[in-house]
């Protein structure tokens, strides 16, 4: 459940100023922090910092500030958030940021906003969000759809991979905010074949953003939800001079939330569904450890083929 007492603390009180040094040590509580601009009404000040760069932004947690506009301009503390939509229009450099946020709705049982994130200094939007919030009520009806994938079974079930010295991926920022448990994936250097599209890996943010009430920040949930290129890749099989290495740039998240996120670790079960004409959609449920289904996203990225030390993360 939101609580917006403890989020205005948060971005009065921790929020950086823009002449701030780059903090390599993400922390998301701190990070999606936004302040109110004090001339015009719906406009919010924030700051991503470079722990989160992977090129430009992650943009799971670019995602996460178009949100936090909106649950900031709603102020709706005894609603949660339940749905989220974020289209990406332009790379989004981690840097100060500016969001314009307003009200669509403000209904008894639900609230709806929409924002338009950019970089300070950036004339045109960078990221249009819009996001729906609801009050939880307890009724009858109590029904999940998908089954937890058994096969995928704990996070102390696998171990933490380690990185091969020619892994063709350099050292990113973003992979230093967040511990990663492939569950079955193959190893670097072991003989595999490309399969049908699917992998899954249990994730969690090394500083839990957690609440007064024990959860952790409904807003992180868009963290994990930006997952599609570990499926492409599985789907594609191992690299070769005809297969090479390649990064997936989001065009699109669709993300909802079914139930508050209360445990460390989260599961992400990401299946692609179409990859071609440099371009690759797929799926993702989103389980906690107490196997309940938490959120499902969809997710439209454009691919991009990289040589290793051409520049292309610089």
């Amino acid at each position: 459940m939101v609580r917006y007492e403890r989020v205005m603390a948060i971005s009065e009180m921790d929020a950086p100023d823009d002449s701030s040094e780059p903090v390599l040590e993400g922390d998301f509580a701190r990070d999606s922090a936004l302040r109110p601009d004090r001339e015009v009404p719906g406009r919010w000040h924030g700051d991503i910092s470079e722990a989160w760069k992977v090129q430009y932004a992650f943009g799971g947690m670019s995602m996460a500030l178009g949100v936090r506009a909106i649950e900031r301009e709603l102020a709706r503390d005894e609603l949660a958030l339940i749905s989220a939509h974020s289209t990406y229009c332009s790379p989004i450099s981690c840097a100060p940021v500016v969001a314009d946020a307003q009200v669509l709705r403000q209904g008894r049982r639900a609230a709806q906003g929409v924002s338009e994130l950019r970089n300070a200094g950036d004339e045109q939007v960078d990221l249009q969000t819009v996001a729906t919030f609801g009050r939880l009520d307890d009724t009858h009806v109590d029904i999940d759809g998908p089954q937890f994938p058994d096969d995928a079974g704990c996070p102390d079930d696998w171990d933490v991979p380690e990185r091969p010295d020619d892994h063709p991926f350099p050292e990113i920022n973003f992979h230093a905010q967040t511990e990663f448990r492939p569950a079955g994936w193959p190893d670097w250097g072991e003989d595999w074949e490309a399969d049908t599209g699917y992998a899954s890996a249990w994730t969690r943010l090394v500083n839990e953003p957690r609440l007064d009430d024990g959860s952790i920040d409904p807003v992180a949930i868009c963290v994990p939800a930006d997952m599609i290129g570990p499926a492409v890749g599985m789907h594609l099989g191992p690299q070769t001079d005809d297969n090479p290495p390649f990064v997936v740039l989001t065009l699109e998240i669709d993300l909802q939330i079914f139930r508050p996120w209360t445990t460390s670790w989260i599961l992400q079960q990401v299946a692609a569904l179409r990859a071609g004409h440099g371009f690759a959609a797929g799926t993702l449920h989103l389980w906690d450890e107490h196997r309940q289904l938490v959120g499902f996203a969809t997710q439209r990225a454009a691919m991009r083929h990289f040589t290793p030390g051409d520049g292309f993360f610089s």
